[in-house]
């Protein structure tokens, strides 16, 4: 989840699905839910204690997604009017009973690293657990 109002009233979200044909699916959520985008993810890795990394780049209303270090698609625009640009981020689990782990939260702004002279290994904000 991602640019979230403090309401919980309009965010994106980004899911992933390993055990589901390595299901990804981009959805608005406006009081009701839009899908942006949807699809096979062939780089996510399914099974007990498997990890997947998974990448989100946000520029305006244009967002580009990685699974293991593979983009899964070619960047995707929101056709909204109104796209989202800035809020909350959270993390979510959807299946009852499930057990997952996240660790390795990174932020970054919108500015070019290379323009501002901040090294990406650096973050600005991290978070780091298990929740």
């Amino acid at each position: 989840i991602f640019r979230a109002t403090s309401d919980q009233s309009h965010y994106y979200l980004f899911e992933v699905a390993p055990g589901d044909h390595d299901h990804y699916a981009f959805l608005r959520y406006d009081q009701q839910w839009t899908i942006i985008a949807d699809g096979t993810a062939s780089s996510l890795v399914a099974g007990l204690k498997k990890k997947n990394v998974v990448t989100i780049e946000a520029h305006g209303n244009t967002f580009s997604f990685e699974v293991n270090g593979k983009s899964i698609a070619q960047p995707i625009s929101d056709p909204a009017k109104l796209s989202l640009s800035s809020g909350l981020i959270g993390l979510y689990v959807e299946d009852q009973g499930a057990e997952v782990a996240f660790s390795r939260l990174y932020v970054y702004n919108d500015v070019d690293p290379l323009l501002s002279g901040k090294n990406l290994q650096q973050p600005e904000r991290s978070l780091s657990g298990t929740p």
